[in-house]
This record gives structure tokens, sequence and C-alpha cells, in this order.
């Protein structure tokens, strides 16, 4: 190998520059214009999550707190977890000040009082360097990450604050899923059903029964971070190409709640949680993961062969 030549300091540009490069005239505009899927999916590659598709996007996301409303610069759902930027503004020059950072924690402890606190991930983005001061808080904060977002003559680019630490913390934890969703895909086969994997996909969803035609198409048990409940779903989101499922699939997309309102007929012990996302839906139910008694396991059990049983799926599970 040769010897490196004599670098060039490559100087980042102004906010102020970037901001009127994108012909925005300010920060909420300029979030509109440069948060699109390719750049919001670098930002969470660079803090260890994996991409996601069709993002849909809210901005200036109204919060309510006490007879106030604040407002979230750019949030998203995927799946029962919620994403939320909060991006500084011209007024410090792109710096990260106390305002942004009282903002950060008041409005995350309000989405998580809908969202549950471990299903939402802050993301406080800079452009420029943080305060120390500020980055002890987010250091500690297992779900938020400090992101000093640059550009330069080369493109622009995410520095993460403390990312390996926490992709260290995040193993474990999804170990611990994993763990989990795996015992479930083999209760599954105790219940005389076969499955479409034979390991969890992504740590915590389990395809359980058999595709539908022969896909990947079907029935989901979906593990939580919360041990007092367990999702169930179809694969494949609204509108699946080249899949003749029967109508009561995709009616299932377009109306989710009347799929909750039969099994809660069907099961009066049955509890539902709120369904984040209309274009994927997962039904939470509650039931304790840390009980898998025969009881708890027969309730499992007729849950969803009831839920196959209304969409006309039932055949995934002979």
């Amino acid at each position: 190998m040769s010897r490196y030549a004599k670098g060039k300091r490559l100087e980042d540009h102004t906010f102020s520059d970037v901001i009127k490069s994108y012909g925005a005239k300010g920060e909420v505009e300029f979030v509109n214009k440069f948060f699109k899927e390719e750049e919001i999916n670098t930002i969470l590659e660079a803090c260890n999550f994996n991409k996601i598709k069709g993002i849909d996007r809210n901005l200036e996301h109204p919060i309510k707190i006490g007879t106030s409303t604040k407002r979230a610069d750019l949030t998203f759902p995927n799946d029962d977890e919620l994403f939320y930027f909060e991006v500084a503004d011209q007024s410090g020059s792109g710096k990260w000040d106390t305002a942004h950072h009282e903002q950060i924690m008041t409005k995350t402890f309000k989405l998580g009082l809908e969202y549950g606190l471990e299903n939402v991930h802050t993301f406080a983005i800079a452009f420029k360097e943080f305060d120390p001061i500020y980055l002890e808080d987010i250091q500690k904060w297992e779900n938020a990450f400090a992101v000093h977002l640059r550009f330069n003559d080369t493109g622009y680019y995410a520095d993460v604050y403390g990312a390996e630490e926490k992709k260290t913390k995040k193993t474990v934890k999804l170990a611990s899923a994993n763990k989990f969703a795996q015992k479930l895909m083999d209760i599954s086969t105790d219940f005389g059903w076969s499955n479409r994997n034979e390991k969890p996909t992504s740590q915590k969803y389990c395809y359980i029964g058999k595709g539908i035609n022969n896909t990947k198409y079907g029935l989901e048990w979906v593990v939580s971070p919360k041990k007092d409940r367990l999702g169930i779903k179809l694969t494949g989101g609204r509108h699946p190409l080249g899949l003749a499922a029967p109508t009561s699939f995709y009616e299932h997309f377009e109306n989710p709640d009347k799929t909750v309102d039969f099994l809660e007929k069907e099961f009066p012990n049955f509890k539902s949680y709120d369904i984040r996302s209309k274009k994927d839906p997962i039904i939470y139910f509650e039931f304790n993961i840390l009980d898998l008694s025969d009881e708890n396991l027969e309730f499992l059990k007729n849950v969803t062969k009831k839920f196959a049983e209304f969409l006309q799926l039932s055949d995934l599970l002979d």
C-alpha cells in the first residue's frame, strides 16, 4: 500500500446555505423537502436500524399537552413503533440548544403515553456538533439518538454519537425477543400447524400456518416489547401483487376494526389495543407472554383459528 498524500480538509456547509440549496424558506419547509425516504433511511441505518419501505411521513405532527398544542417536526409509524425527528432551526444556525432539548423530552413523553415509551424512537438532529451537556442525556436515553447531519462538497452524511454502544444494547434486547418468538413458532408446530418459516423474521414476526396459494402471505403472530400483549396480522400489506386471496383478505385491510369486533364478540375476555397503522394493521390483544399455561395457549389457539375463520383462511391452519 502506498503512502497517503496530503489531504484537503472539507468544510461543512452552513445550515443557511443548505436550506437555500433546497429552495426552502425555513426549517419547516426544509424538513419537508429534504427528509424523503432515502434520506430518512440514511439516518436510520446510521443508528443501526433496518431500512423501512413505504414510509408514511407525518409533518408537523400535533401533540396535545394540557391546553396547548406542540408539533413534532416529523414522525412516521412502523408496525407498533413510532419514529420521531426533531430538527434544529436557523435561530441557532442549526445548533442543538436547550429549547429543542426540552421539546424532545416533553414531546417524547407525551407520544410515549400513546405508543409506549419503549416504542418511541427519538432523533435529535442538528447541523453542528452537540454540546456535552445534551449528549450526556441522550446517551443515557435508550431510544434516543443525537445525529449531526453534515453537508459538504461531497454530499451529506450522518454522524451519530454513541451508535455502537446503543447497538450492543439493542442486540441484547432483540435476542430476548427472538428467543420468545422462536418459542411461539414451536408452539404453533405443537398445535399441528405447518409454518412458512422455521425461524422468526426480524426477531419478532412469526409466519404461522401455510401461505395463501403457497406464497409467503398468510397469518402472523407479532411479538411486542410489552409483556402483556401479542399481535396478530396478515402478511403482505394492503395489495400484494398477483395474490388470488379471498375478498375478506382485502376487506380486512380496508376495515380491520370489523375483525376486532368479531373477535370481541367471540371471546368475552378478548381485549384489544388501538390499531396504529391501517396500511398494514396489527391487532394487539391482551396476552401475558410469561404465562404459557395450557389455558392461555388454548386461548391463543382459539383466537388464531377464529381470526383465520373470519377472513376465510381456515385452510391455512389445516
